[in-house]
């Protein structure tokens, strides 16, 4: 089967919820079977971040990202290990359909400032110390890490401790996600710049087809493509298409299509964003996602449609995995760098 990669993946509320609402450990040999099925070597697994996983003692952000964190390692201490826990640069050449992996992500950086920490760069440290890999900011004007404009638009700057918490990130060997902006905000500028190396956006469509308010313009993907970085292509109807009832496979290439039109093969990957909505605890359509795309299990949806595209067999392997895996190897320490620069 030909390797996959997904970028964004919400997995852990697949597994760690039941209809009981008792949070068990997340099952991860359960998590793994349905990886090695679909073909996903790599996947980006959401812990937490801004909107926390259910505790509980407490709806906190903090307390939330590190409950899910609890869960995660208590799950693959259970399951023998059934894959791995990407932690540095080395692991990426570990993976393979006989053992998967997944990098720890926080969707939104609230956690780090509702922490019990005086200062959320030290909160962050502790989540790095946690296994979390990858950081996507989300763009809050409500966030104490962003600072609205002067103007009355919704265009947001960085605050100092929003800064301070990227330039934390790279220093940690963290994977920047930008998946949750537009592109034209001051705030998206600015993160790709003190980057200083390669971005991802990890679950994204393109403006150029779709309304989609959150959408990237050309000008976005391109600056997204200068940094070396790659744009995960999402599988939501309602990313993929105006007329969301009809979004099909067919969307979803039309939007890897157009990334490599504007920005080279190089640059372009899948996201999914997939969550089981029956086991979410808010209501979402049954039919979010594109038809033939239930999860990581059926991920060779993706693997067989990329064959459609006329590319070649290097190019195919760059869009369903090696591009993923080039930014994150890009932003991962090497097991002799430290984590506390």
């Amino acid at each position: 089967m030909t390797p996959v990669v997904d970028a964004h993946n919400h997995a852990l509320l697949t597994h760690a919820r039941t209809k009981q609402h008792v949070f068990p450990a997340v099952d991860v040999t359960r998590l793994a079977a349905e990886m090695h099925t679909g073909g996903v070597i790599g996947m980006g697994l959401i812990v937490g971040g801004t909107i926390s996983f259910p505790v509980r003692e407490s709806r906190s952000a903090w307390l939330g990202t590190v409950d899910g964190l609890h869960r995660f390692w208590a799950g693959l201490e259970a399951s023998g290990h059934d894959l791995a826990v990407i932690q540095d640069a080395r692991d990426l050449g570990l993976l393979g359909e006989d053992l998967p992996g997944v990098l720890l992500a926080i969707e939104g950086w609230d956690c780090c400032l509702d922490a019990p920490a005086a200062n959320p760069v030290d909160a962050l440290a502790q989540l790095a110390e946690l296994g979390v890999r990858s950081i996507q900011p989300l763009g809050r004007s409500e966030s104490r890490a962003f600072a609205p404009e002067n103007d009355p638009s919704d265009a947001l700057d960085l605050s100092q401790i929003g800064r301070d918490l990227i330039v934390k990130a790279r220093q940690l060997g963290m994977v920047l996600d930008v998946a949750h902006f537009r592109g034209d905000e001051p705030a998206f500028a600015e993160i790709l710049d003190l980057a200083d190396g390669a971005v991802i956006a990890s679950h994204h469509s393109c403006q150029a087809i779709t309304d989609n308010p959150r959408a990237l313009s050309n000008a976005a993907i391109r600056a997204i493509a200068d940094t070396g970085g790659v744009i995960g292509i999402h599988a939501g109807r309602n990313w993929l298409s105006n007329t969301p009832e009809q979004a099909s496979i067919d969307e979803f290439l039309q939007h890897v299509t157009h990334v490599i039109e504007v920005a080279g093969v190089a640059h372009v990957a899948i996201g999914t964003d997939h969550v089981d909505v029956r086991a979410m605890p808010i209501d979402l359509p049954d039919d979010m996602y594109i038809d033939g795309f239930q999860g990581p299990a059926t991920m060779g949806l993706f693997s067989e449609a990329v064959q459609r595209l006329g590319l070649t067999e290097s190019e195919r392997e760059n869009v369903l995995w090696k591009n993923v895996f080039r930014v994150w190897q890009a932003a991962l320490l090497s097991p002799a760098e430290s984590r506390s620069g």
